[in-house]
């Protein structure tokens, strides 16, 4: 009793916006344009509830579409980026023509960013599909309203990445399991191309290779890299050149 008397009692609280004015030609614009102004105001449960009742007295209106990407978009608002994003997925499935769909991809990638951790050294699956909505986006819809902070947040995502491989290579290389830390610098070495990570990678991947005494390679990787280096990276990499050349010689 005291449970329902509770419910009846928040929802009453939830519902104290005032929707009198809202007017609508038909019952289900009706119900929409009621649900928007409640989501407006923050009255989401009572919002979902008029979105409910449109799905299920009016699926056939034209209001019947909006109103479902409406209930995503309080899902999103409320925190719930998982179901958020799913939420995002069926719209999209359902309605593959529709005219904003810009924007649907691109809250897709807003749910999986906002579920994201925060340092690299833990599970970074979120980020990766992130990455992929955030670029898919962006190569269907480059003049979208929402293409410059897409492009911002792909960059956070992808840095995060690269933290991530950064860190397991490292990993290996302050263990001293130098085979393993030479193979994943060429990884990332191979992957990416940002100055920064693509000078450090490369300088490690020479210092993995004299650790390893392989000798040979670490001059044939100096010469591999040397038209790509920079000032500083050139610098520790000849430091190298005359090491591994006196180590053959012995």
């Amino acid at each position: 009793m005291f449970i329902r008397f509770f419910l009846v009692f928040l929802l009453a609280s939830c519902s104290s916006v005032d929707t009198k004015s809202v007017q609508g030609k038909t019952d289900a614009e009706l119900l929409y344009n009621q649900a928007k102004l409640l989501a407006s105001k923050k009255s989401y449960t009572v919002a979902l509830e008029k979105i409910k009742t449109i799905r299920s007295k009016y699926p056939y209106s034209y209001f019947a579409t909006p109103a479902e990407l409406l209930g995503a978009d309080i899902l999103f608002k409320q925190g719930n980026y998982l179901e958020a994003a799913t939420s995002y997925h069926v719209f999209r499935e359902l309605h593959p023509r529709y005219q904003e769909m810009d924007y649907v991809l691109f809250m897709i990638a807003q749910s999986y960013f906002k579920q994201m951790p925060s340092t690299a050294d833990r599970d970074i699956s979120m980020t990766q599909r992130a990455i992929r909505s955030y670029g898919e986006m962006l190569a269907r819809f480059p003049n979208s309203p929402n293409s410059k902070e897409a492009v911002k947040n792909l960059e956070i995502c992808k840095k995060m990445v690269v933290d991530k491989e950064k860190n397991i290579a490292d990993f290996y290389f302050k263990t001293k399991n130098y085979e393993a830390a030479r193979y994943r610098y060429l990884h990332i070495a191979n992957r990416f191309k940002e100055p920064d990570i693509s000078n450090y990678s490369k300088v490690k991947i020479v210092e993995t290779s004299y650790l390893l005494k392989d000798y040979p390679m670490c001059l044939n990787y100096i010469k591999m890299f040397a038209t790509t280096l920079s000032k500083e990276s050139t610098a520790v990499a000849d430091g190298y050149v005359t090491k591994c050349s006196k180590a053959l010689k012995k």
